[in-house]
């Protein structure tokens, strides 16, 4: 007799894509997390006057109310793209979503890296936060979708584990390059870590029930 869907628990396969999908998430905890320790460094130089740095400047000196906006702008893209997550995942595909959503936040690093004023870091904080609010919308979907019931017990705080593990991450690593110009390489790991995950999303299965809803089920 077949083995039934219901009573098989976590397979190695089904990790994978999960653990896969979850870069996303720890990538979202990151850039939630990485303007924390090196804020004063930027915003009102901390490390010292401003200066250049090849052709960056050390920092971007602003007020208060300037950086909060930037800080800030990361949730607004959230929203707007964990709004937009369920229309696009619906259409395209969870896994679609997933990889494609890395290409924007990869832009925002790039931005990021080499931002020379307050208005590319905040254009930066609101791709990001697109990007990884759509992310962090549809992985949850596709981690319902590609495990089994009994396994879903136990992956289903998956996305809540992975943010905390990026803040975490984040918080750790500010502590020792949260100076110029190595802050931007906090900044710019968003990249690198959205690169990962398209890497990895490349071997995982699209979600079953989005195969099924779309009459695709050979795919």
């Amino acid at each position: 007799m077949a083995t039934q869907s219901q009573a098989v628990g976590i397979t190695k396969y089904q990790l994978f894509c999960v653990l896969a999908a979850s870069v996303g998430s720890v990538n979202w905890g990151w850039t939630f997390g990485v303007t924390n320790i090196p804020g004063d460094v930027i915003s009102k130089c901390a490390a010292g006057p401003s200066h250049l740095i090849g052709f960056l400047p050390s920092c971007i000196p602003t007020s208060d109310n300037v950086w909060g906006l930037a800080v800030g702008c990361f949730a607004l893209g959230c929203l707007v793209g964990a709004l937009s997550s369920t229309y696009f995942s619906n259409r395209f595909g969870r896994k679609t979503v997933l990889v494609y959503s890395n290409i924007p936040a990869i832009v925002a690093a790039i931005l990021y890296g080499f931002a020379v004023n307050m208005a590319m870091l905040i254009v930066a904080r609101l791709l990001s936060g697109v990007a990884l609010g759509s992310a962090l919308g549809t992985f949850t979907m596709y981690t319902v979708e590609v495990t089994t019931p009994k396994a879903r017990n136990s992956l289903g705080g998956m996305a809540q584990m992975a943010i905390i593990f990026g803040i975490m991450l984040s918080q750790t690593s500010s502590l020792g390059l949260s100076r110029p110009p190595l802050w931007r390489l906090l900044f710019a790991f968003s990249g690198v870590l959205s690169v990962l995950n398209m890497a990895l999303l490349y071997f995982c299965v699209e979600s079953p029930k989005w195969l099924a809803m779309n009459g695709k089920l050979a795919d």
